[in-house]
């Protein structure tokens, strides 16, 4: 089966700054362990007709490398460099060589040699924005309000969909705001509409402020411990799959998705 650990999509639309400079609008969509053989664009018989007609009139990539792991690919995307030089080896683990000394290459958060595309296109005049699942280092004091974001609903790391889960943990603009409910963040909500919901709402406020965008949405509804939104989501079974099976349970978390 091809697999990927993660999932990049891009999206560039042409919007025209205060300046009468034509920039375009720039939208990142990261999904957590999703195969592009998951998208209907692909073959697959998973319902996807929104990303499809996207594909439709873009640009499909038939080869792609990533770091195979979660917080490494992250680090490459916004980065642009090998994952070690940006400081994440793997995941958000630190590392020794056998002098007993820390590996530049494994400094658990992103280094202070890199810079995002965000902050490159703070700096272009860009609204930039996050809204997911950030798991490069916040925990050590690295989070997207100091990694180039002017906005940002997002949580440290993954492992939850819900508000009551055990790893809950949200922040709106660098502020801990616990499992939401506070702060015009609603108090019931499942992960995948959350950060849509915090996407369009950024969309809506690079427009008010006539400036381009950038949105990097990034998904954690198809990683490990798989579990749906009974109240949006129908139950999911392709023809070859019964109704609750994993392979039923992962379609139906694409088509969410």
């Amino acid at each position: 089966m091809k697999s990927m650990a993660v999932l990049l999509l891009f999206f560039l639309v042409e919007w025209t700054s205060s300046a009468g400079a034509p920039k375009p609008n720039i939208i990142g969509i990261l999904v957590d362990d999703m195969g592009f053989a998951d998208l209907g664009c692909y073959g697959s018989e998973i319902p996807t007709p929104n990303l499809d007609q996207l594909a439709a009139g873009g640009l499909r990539f038939t080869h792609f490398h990533n770091d195979s792991r979660c917080s490494p690919s992250r680090a490459s995307i916004l980065t642009g460099l090998y994952s070690q030089e940006a400081g994440i080896g793997v995941l958000t683990d630190q590392r020794k060589g056998p002098d007993g000394e820390l590996l530049p290459g494994y400094l658990r958060h992103l280094n202070d040699n890199c810079v995002t595309i965000a902050e490159v296109l703070h700096g272009a005049g860009y609204l930039t924005a996050m809204s997911g699942k950030w798991h490069l280092g916040q925990e050590y004091g690295v989070g997207p309000w100091n990694g180039g974001f002017d906005r940002s609903l997002n949580s440290p790391a993954g492992g939850f969909y819900f508000p009551m889960d055990k790893n809950t943990q949200l922040f709106l603009n660098g502020h801990d705001i616990g499992r939401g409910g506070k702060d015009g963040v609603p108090g019931d909500w499942y992960s995948t509409d959350l950060w849509t919901g915090y996407g369009l709402k950024f969309i809506d406020e690079a427009q008010a402020a006539r400036k381009p965008l950038f949105l990097y949405l990034a998904y954690n509804a198809l990683t490990f411990r798989w579990r749906r939104w009974p109240k949006t989501s129908p139950n999911f079974a392709a023809s070859t799959w019964s109704a609750g099976t994993s392979c039923a349970m992962h379609a139906m978390l694409v088509k969410s998705s």
